[in-house]
């Protein structure tokens, strides 16, 4: 997959121009296509409907009405998709009245200029994803202080009051997996915790895990999650050096809190048992949290090892941006809006 950087066209800082993109109906593209539910291929959406922090069309303001739409950059991984998807679909719901601006910024306080930028321009509601909560925030207050309606997607802005958050429970997939422990019949079992607790997101997803789990399940901590796959793939290695029959036996389970660790643990078992046979005789699942297309596919393509994973889809976003449209034509909306998590797996639950 190519990088952001590779798909920009240009890039200057600060000025109007930069921050403009309308989608216009002549640049929309009824073929765009996913490559499967929660991921775009970019090399299919038309050249203007590509990603970049720069944006700009001569006719940004000559809509009736507006949508901003503000996320953070990245180069991988769920913002990225997040953001190739919300380009394709503002594409899909734009018209000769209703355009759009679509920003991606590095860094909170570039969040924040760009947002300070649309005040007093031709914008009618704004989604923004908070880089950060505080440093954010002040570009947001301005917007929504000129009277601009505020959505704020999967976060929150010190001091400020959104009139609609959209949110999704970290917690809520620790819940999940735990109920996924005891579908797979791990009760009076052991299950190995992977973890980072580094993370607010990991640190959720463990605790509301051990809380909702059975008490007829034990938790055993297994390594920290923190420093992405290869690291988790080495404390999943420490951890069963030295460990005998009886003790492996007794696993059932092993959850891990992020992808990046939900990887190393896959192909550290898997290339593990390759070499020296199996290591858990009685493993009835490895729940993890992460929704990548290689995670999936690493999942699928090792069916002897259990596996299911708990995520939000990186389309969520589009429910932010219906938001934005029902309240530019006056419908009431709810102010808080929680999204549905998804799971995916080689097991049936």
């Amino acid at each position: 997959m190519r990088s952001l950087d590779e798909i920009m066209k240009k890039k200057s800082r600060r000025t109007l121009s930069w921050v403009l993109c309308l989608g216009m109906a002549g640049l929309l593209l009824s073929g765009c296509s996913q490559t499967d539910e929660n991921r775009v291929d970019e090399s299919e959406l038309p050249e203007s409907s590509q990603v970049s922090s720069v944006f700009s069309n001569s006719q940004s303001m000559s809509k009736d009405t507006v949508i901003a739409v503000s996320l953070p950059s990245a180069e991988e991984g769920w913002y990225y998709d997040a953001t190739l998807l919300a380009s394709q679909y503002l594409s899909q719901i734009s018209t000769d009245s209703l355009g759009y601006v679509l920003l991606t910024a590095s860094t909170a306080q570039e969040q924040s200029g760009q947002l300070d930028d649309l005040v007093g321009q031709n914008v009618h509601a704004a989604v923004v994803c908070p880089v950060d909560a505080s440093l954010s925030a002040q570009g947001a207050a301005n917007l929504k202080n000129s009277g601009v309606p505020l959505i704020v997607f999967n976060g929150s802005l010190d001091g400020v009051t959104a009139d609609v958050t959209v949110s999704m429970d970290e917690g809520q997939l620790g819940k999940d997996a735990a109920q996924g422990l005891e579908n797979a019949g791990c009760l009076g079992m052991d299950v190995l915790v992977f973890s980072d607790e580094s993370q607010e997101a990991d640190i959720s997803r463990t605790q509301s895990f051990e809380n909702a789990l059975s008490d007829e399940i034990s938790v055993v901590y297994g390594g920290s999650a923190y420093g992405g796959s290869a690291a988790a793939r080495q404390a999943l290695l420490d951890w069963i050096d030295g460990k005998d029959l009886d003790t492996r036996e007794s696993v059932g389970a092993i959850f891990v809190s992020n992808e990046e660790a939900m990887l190393g643990i896959l192909e550290g078992l898997s290339s593990y048992e390759s070499a020296y046979g199996t290591v858990f005789p009685n493993l009835k699942i490895i729940a993890g949290c992460g929704s990548s297309e290689e995670l999936q596919s690493l999942i699928s393509e090792n069916t002897e090892i259990p596996a299911t994973i708990w995520y939000y889809s990186p389309q969520a976003i589009n429910t932010a941006i219906d938001l934005a449209v029902d309240m530019i034509g006056g419908q009431t909306v709810e102010d808080r809006v929680s999204v549905d998590g998804e799971s995916f797996g080689n097991m049936s639950q």
